[in-house]
């Protein structure tokens, strides 16, 4: 009957992507109480699980108890942007931006990758740049304020991006490759191919940086 504990575990079981278990364990802290952390609790698990749509009601649950509850504001419009459904994704993030500005780049890094799918490059640029002011070293912020500004040929901006992502984690192997994206870009292809075998060394399978680093390699040295 400690709920904390429950919770605890369920965060757990969801860094481990067992989101079965964390379901179960979810369910049977709603068993003891429906407080609101368990009802996310019960639609990250179902997120995980793939099934938006139940999880969108667990989300809606929890906001009806707690109307002010960030995380729900934020997980349900994740779902709605799953599901495709944009209008609705950007009310719910806007709205969590209003309920709590210190965690708020969480949102406004996710109203990029909406304003990023919708190919808004600009406005993906801005909702990233809101999001690295509130954290400056917040990885995917940094990395997805590079493919906007990559996108829009912004080359000079992307790469300073990118190089502020890996300052902050050097094993970022998506900085390394969208790096290396931006240098082939500008013909640097020396610098591209020390970027892809970088991005390759840290994630060994990535069938993109292979590909990218074999293109150059071809263009180099044959």
């Amino acid at each position: 009957n400690f709920p904390l504990a429950w919770l605890r575990k369920a965060t757990a079981l969801s860094h481990l992507k067992r989101y079965e278990e964390m379901l179960a364990i979810c369910e049977r802290g709603l068993e003891i109480n429906q407080d609101f952390y368990f009802l996310n609790c019960q639609g990250l698990a179902l997120a995980g699980l793939k099934q938006y749509d139940r999880a969108i009601e667990a989300y809606d649950r929890a906001i009806e108890v707690q109307p002010e509850f960030f995380e729900a504001w934020n997980n349900r419009g994740e779902a709605y942007l799953q599901t495709k459904q944009l209008d609705r994704a950007k009310v719910n993030f806007e709205r969590a931006i209003q309920l709590d500005k210190d965690k708020s780049y969480v949102s406004w890094n996710n109203l990029g990758k909406l304003y990023l799918q919708q190919r808004e490059y600009q406005q993906a640029i801005e909702a990233y740049n809101q999001a690295t002011q509130i954290k400056e070293d917040y990885l995917p912020s940094l990395i997805g304020l590079g493919n906007a500004q990559k996108s829009e040929k912004l080359y000079d901006d992307a790469l300073e991006s990118y190089d502020r992502a890996i300052r902050f984690n050097p094993n970022s192997y998506e900085a390394w490759f969208g790096k290396g994206l931006v240098e082939e870009s500008l013909g640097q292809y020396r610098e591209a191919l020390r970027s892809y075998e970088r991005a390759i060394s840290i994630r060994p399978n990535w069938d993109a940086a292979i590909d990218a680093f074999q293109r150059i390699e071809a263009r180099l040295y044959n």
